[in-house]
């Protein structure tokens, strides 16, 4: 049952909604998640398992073209994520933090001039939400995990 976010999750646990919430603590190329840290530690909850997940990152435009992208958005664990891949392909664009990705991604859908980084199932959504194509491009960033 997919959540808009790690306090979503844990409130779905403590509610018994669900019996078990999955939520990243750290990943290997940005470090310690510490919010989701902090929330664990305000809760009555306790960590049962691990799981590893492989995070394939989109970028996402509404042109098709990454020239003229002046500004990305995405959630700051995922511009730390891309941070190389970034450096190397928009060296020039402003990286703008915001709440998550999907939110990236859907300003980028308003701003011509934008980029948003997402997974697949957010531009997914954000197309199917508008009933209309938004973004011509779904770039994997392959090397986002490289140091």
């Amino acid at each position: 049952m997919p959540k808009t976010g790690f306090d979503a999750v844990l409130d779905a646990v403590e509610r018994k909604d669900v019996e078990f919430g999955v939520i990243a603590i750290e990943n290997n190329t940005n470090g310690t998640v510490t919010h989701a840290l902090d929330l664990l530690l305000e809760r009555q909850l306790f960590i049962a398992g691990e799981v590893t997940v492989p995070v394939i990152h989109h970028f996402l435009t509404q042109s098709g073209e990454m020239t003229g992208v002046h500004k990305v958005y995405a959630h700051a664990q995922a511009l730390g994520q891309c941070r190389h891949w970034l450096q190397s392909h928009v060296p020039d664009a402003e990286l703008v933090a915001v709440s998550s990705n999907a939110e990236g991604a859907r300003r980028a859908s308003v701003e011509p001039d934008a980029a948003g980084i997402a997974a697949q199932e957010v531009l997914t959504f954000i197309v199917s939400k508008q009933s209309r194509q938004v973004f011509k491009m779904a770039r994997v960033i392959k090397h986002a995990f490289s140091s």
